[in-house]
């Protein structure tokens, strides 16, 4: 991921990242850098946070590029385990599988959320929309 400077945001440049319908934006205007992460899933702004740190801001955007990605990926193997237990023999060996994902999700959640001064709750709803179909695609 090539990160833009201060002087490409200054004039009017974007760094945007989508993963799964969820788009994470960084732009600069009247002197704030805008972090924003919209869930296209169900048309909703997730956060939205700003400050006058390009620094900061910068590493708050890759490392919130990273997470999503991160949790994308654990949401495709989450639902492909999920497919995989309608079995009955199989649910019982996946269910500790399941709760590890379980588990990275949420923490992943929190990480997420601390970066966007928002709660828990509206990072992992966002989460739970990737566009089903696309994660279907990928199993």
């Amino acid at each position: 991921m090539s990160k833009l400077t201060k002087y490409q945001l200054a004039c009017g440049y974007i760094q945007k990242t989508n993963v799964s319908g969820l788009e994470i934006t960084l732009w600069h205007e009247h002197s704030h850098y805008h972090i924003r992460l919209h869930n296209f899933n169900s048309h909703k702004r997730v956060f939205w946070i700003s400050s006058g740190d390009y620094g900061d801001f910068q590493r708050k955007y890759a490392r919130a590029v990273k997470l999503l990605e991160k949790l994308a990926a654990i949401m495709i193997e989450y639902v492909a385990e999920e497919n995989r237990c309608y079995d009955i023999d199989i649910a019982q060996n996946n269910s500790e599988k399941l709760t590890e994902l379980s588990t990275k999700i949420d923490i992943d959640c929190n990480k997420l959320a601390a970066i966007g001064n928002t709660t828990y709750h509206d990072v992992h709803t966002a989460i739970c929309t990737i566009d089903s179909d696309k994660i279907k695609t990928k199993i």
